[in-house]
């Protein structure tokens, strides 16, 4: 009997959990940068604004979003209110209590 030597097509079946788990690492660690990179768009934008509306069709995840921009009014030192509009068609941001 002949034992695969991990060529040929019987190693294309072969699930490596160290891979699987670089794969999982690599999602979280482009998650967390888009994250940040959200939070920092929000920073500036509330450090000019104090507030802003945006269209849900231009936001991927509405409470994504509104969690960022929580975020980034802690790191301004402000404190952040978000919400949708009752028809569910804007997500808003503003300086408050």
């Amino acid at each position: 009997m002949e034992v695969p030597s991990g060529q040929g097509p019987e190693a294309s079946h072969v699930i490596n959990m160290s891979s699987q788990g670089s794969k999982v690492s690599r999602v979280a660690d482009l998650q967390r940068r888009r994250r940040e990179r959200l939070i920092e768009q929000l920073q500036q934008e509330l450090r000019v604004r104090r507030g802003l509306t945006l269209s849900t069709d231009s936001v991927e995840d509405v409470r994504e979003w509104r969690s960022a921009a929580r975020a980034a009014g802690r790191r301004l030192g402000i404190p952040v209110r978000t919400g949708v509009s009752s028809d569910g068609s804007k997500v808003w941001a503003s300086e408050g209590p």
